[in-house]
């Protein structure tokens, strides 16, 4: 009981966070405060307990992992990926000088469909690649698969996990302060022993669920019908369209009637 009094602490807090910001964006778009619409928003915090049930949670806590990474079924990915005008050392470098044991590198620009007719790369990979993906690195469907990044802003793990629960894997969690947090605890507990082999491996057979994912179509709809509260998590400035766009060839500014909710606000240092 006194843990669910807790976390219904923290559920207050985090929403009266988000009712600042929401109020704060929506005041600045002009936008009218009296329409119903459905909002998802996904937050994350590192300061709570995730070493319990870490399936059923979206975060796990590295003293879980450090005290699980043997177990031949936990997989762990590092997701590290930076914008193209940040990639000095490249992601990859990254991950071969500095990661957690036997982890591999999701590599957000290869597993990924690149748009042909908008010149857009890193879309949602196909179910197909998604596939040969996980199974030249081995993954199964029951697998449980950790993703981290090789900071604490979750900026690229979040991601991963999204598309790991799109294609229907349900044993997945962001690793709670990444890269650094596991640094700690290793210098703590030291460093884990991985022996871990598995014997026979089934293919990997991703099921999509369109229901998580809302198409260029749909978007452009919701401008006139207002069914859905669209959220963007960059920050102010470039949704302002202040700043020029990391990426070239893309326009500065905002969907319209998008709230502006910076990631970063949500985050606990």
């Amino acid at each position: 009981q006194e843990s669910r009094g807790l976390g219904d602490v923290y559920k207050r807090q985090v929403r009266g966070r988000l009712h600042q910001l929401l109020s704060k964006s929506a005041s600045s778009t002009r936008t009218k405060r009296n329409k119903t619409r459905k909002c998802l928003i996904l937050t994350m915090s590192t300061t709570r307990d995730y070493s319990s049930q870490p399936e059923g949670d979206l975060l796990v806590d590295v003293k879980w992992l450090h005290k699980n990474v043997e177990d031949p079924k936990v997989q762990i990915i590092d997701c590290t990926w930076k914008m193209p005008n940040e990639r000095n050392p490249h992601p990859r470098v990254e991950w071969e000088k500095n990661r957690i044991l036997n982890a591999r590198f999701f590599d957000i620009d290869t597993i990924a469909t690149f748009d042909e007719i908008r010149k857009l790369p890193h879309m949602l990979p196909s179910v197909e690649l998604f596939n040969k993906s996980m199974n030249e690195w081995g993954i199964e469907n029951d697998d449980h698969v950790i993703v981290y990044d090789n900071s604490n802003q979750f900026f690229a793990s979040a991601r991963v996990w999204w598309t790991f629960r799109v294609f229907g894997h349900k044993k997945i969690n962001i690793l709670a302060g990444g890269v650094p947090q596991w640094n700690k605890v290793v210098s703590e507990l030291g460093e884990p022993k991985v022996t871990k082999k598995k014997g026979h491996v089934s293919p990997y057979k991703a099921s999509f669920h369109p229901e998580l994912v809302k198409d260029l179509k749909e978007v452009m709809n919701n401008l006139e019908t207002k069914k859905y509260q669209v959220i963007d998590a960059r920050s102010e400035i470039r949704w302002r369209g202040l700043e020029k766009e990391p990426r070239e060839g893309l326009r500065s500014g905002h969907i319209p009637n998008s709230f502006n909710v910076p990631f970063r606000s949500l985050i606990d240092k």
